[in-house]
């Protein structure tokens, strides 16, 4: 028993290294150009992000959440379909570089977060057999490779020659000499049928929480999107902190639905909701004046260019509430296999988000479109836990 708990606290702390480097990797991006006191590029590369993001996570599919809950496909058939969406997603980064008149870095911002979701493939696998030590070998190769594009970012001086060495690392690191070992599914359009309504609802969670920056982007308020950008680091890191504990949590609470243990799946998911409770808690802590000016001091502190983008900061951690629970919701719904009516909910979601969010930034400013992003998250999570019950109440 002491060995399971070991073993489960160690699949955790992997898990929640691998969101991390997630967090991390457009982190140190937006660290750099700070202190080139690039403000515009900030926004530009947030924007670029913020339109690759969505992309990524639907051509990501099989999605790691997919892996994790079910075992329909083998690892070769999920790295073939992955590196096909792959190569079809570059003639869409490259036509959007077209657009935006930046076709190099649109495609390095394209490649390095793809290939991140290429670590998916292994993670699944060691997740399924219960080997934490090796899930935290696979994470320190993730952190290495970073590592090294760092150093090859401060070398060349040069933000897209970093993104697109870290693309190819992170191939190697997570596939290596599987790379050579994929198979495409014989019925390759039923099988994207079964993938997509999981691997959409991702894409629509990024697209709701991006739109602050897609309505930012677009009405060119640049040093809005990039304290924005700045500011929501933190509530990123709280989101792949809580994705990380939900996801080791996952493959228990699918086992205990499709089991019947009612019991054990409730107790188990209020741990969960107490753990993002004190996440909560602990975001706010950076209100306080001490973590405030580390934090900004960081960051070259951009926040004084304008009087008013302290208050950005301020709202985006006290409104966090909803899109932490927009993103527990979803778990609820797809440990009881409930993944169109999930996509369902979160369309809608985002659509009506997107309506308000607008209405809100023409008539009152920026800070109303945190508002309404927050009240959606609890909307959503209503929304999801209506039909979490009625789907365990059969348990």
């Amino acid at each position: 028993m002491r060995d399971q708990k070991s073993g489960g606290h160690g699949t955790t702390a992997a898990l929640l290294l691998f969101q991390l480097t997630a967090f991390v990797t457009p982190w140190l991006c937006v660290l750099w150009l700070s202190f080139q006191n690039d403000v515009a590029g900030v926004a530009n590369y947030s924007y670029l992000l913020a339109i690759f993001a969505p992309l990524s996570l639907l051509l990501a599919s099989p999605s790691r959440t997919y892996l994790l809950s079910t075992q329909s496909l083998a690892d070769p058939e999920v790295r073939g379909v992955r590196l096909l969406l792959l190569i079809t997603g570059c003639g869409v980064a490259f036509m959007i570089g077209l657009v935006e008149g930046a076709v190099l870095l649109a495609m390095a911002v394209y490649l390095a977060k793809i290939t991140e979701f290429a670590f998916d493939v292994p993670i699944a696998a060691k997740l399924r057999n219960r080997h934490a030590g090796k899930l935290s070998l696979l994470a320190l190769t993730k952190v290495l490779a970073i590592g090294a594009a760092v150093a090859l970012v401060w070398f060349s001086q040069n933000l897209t020659v970093g993104l697109l060495g870290v693309s190819l690392l992170f191939v190697v690191c997570a596939w290596g000499r599987g790379f050579f070992q994929l198979t495409v599914p014989r019925n390759f359009t039923v099988t994207l049928s079964r993938l997509l309504p999981l691997s959409l609802t991702a894409l629509m969670f990024s697209v709701y929480f991006n739109i602050p920056r897609y309505l930012l982007g677009s009405n060119d308020q640049d040093g809005t999107l990039a304290i924005f950008t700045i500011s929501s680091f933190l509530l990123t890191a709280l989101l792949v902190i809580n994705n990380a504990v939900c996801q080791a949590g996952l493959p228990g609470w699918a086992r205990a639905v499709q089991q019947g243990e009612r019991r054990g799946l409730i107790i188990s998911l209020a741990k969960s909701v107490a753990v993002a409770v004190l996440l909560y808690v602990a975001l706010q802590l950076f209100q306080l004046p001490v973590l405030y000016d580390l934090f900004w001091q960081a960051h070259n502190n951009l926040q004084r260019l304008d009087p008013a983008y302290p208050d950005v900061y301020r709202w985006v951690l006290l409104l966090a509430i909803g899109p932490l629970l927009f993103s527990f919701a979803n778990y609820l719904l797809i440990c009881t296999q409930q993944h169109k009516p999930l996509l369902g909910i979160t369309v809608m979601n985002a659509a009506v988000t997107a309506l308000f969010s607008y209405a809100g930034l023409i008539y009152s400013g920026f800070i109303a479109v945190l508002f309404v992003l927050s009240l959606s998250g609890l909307v959503h999570f209503a929304m999801c836990g209506v039909l979490f019950h009625r789907a365990v109440r059969t348990v």
